[in-house]
C-alpha cells in the first residue's frame, strides 16, 4: 500500500502579481520625481576628458562646475531625444521606441 502524505505549507503567503505595466509605470514616476542624475558623474567625466584628449594635443583641465554643466546639458539633450522618439513611436501606434524613431528624433529640430 502506498501512503499519501499531504504536506501543508504553513505561513507561506502567495506573492502579489501586478498587472503588466504597473511596476514599469511606478518606476517611471519614481525616476521623474528624482532629482539625482540618471548617468553616473564619473562616467560622464571620463567621457568628457577622453573627448577633450582626442580633440587637442594640449592638456585640458575642467572645473567641477564645467563638468556638472556638461553633465546636465547632456542629460537634458538625451531626455529631449527620448521624448521626441516616444512621440514618434506613439504617433505610429507603437509603445516601443525603435532605432528609426531615435534617428528621426535626433535629426528633427526642437
Amino acid at each position: 500500500m502506498s501512503a499519501i502524505v499531504a504536506t501543508a505549507v504553513v505561513g507561506k503567503k502567495k506573492s502579489r502579481r501586478w498587472k503588466p505595466g504597473t511596476v514599469a509605470r511606478r518606476e517611471i514616476v519614481k525616476q521623474q520625481r528624482a532629482t539625482t542624475p540618471a548617468m553616473p558623474a564619473m562616467a560622464v567625466e571620463r567621457l568628457v576628458r577622453d573627448a577633450a584628449k582626442r580633440a587637442t594635443t594640449n592638456e585640458v583641465r575642467f572645473s567641477k562646475d564645467a563638468l556638472k554643466a556638461l553633465h546636465e546639458g547632456a542629460e537634458a539633450e538625451l531626455v529631449a531625444i527620448f521624448k521626441a522618439a516616444h512621440r514618434l513611436a506613439s504617433h505610429s501606434g507603437r509603445q516601443t521606441i525603435q532605432v528609426a524613431d531615435l534617428e528621426l528624433a535626433r535629426n528633427e529640430p526642437p
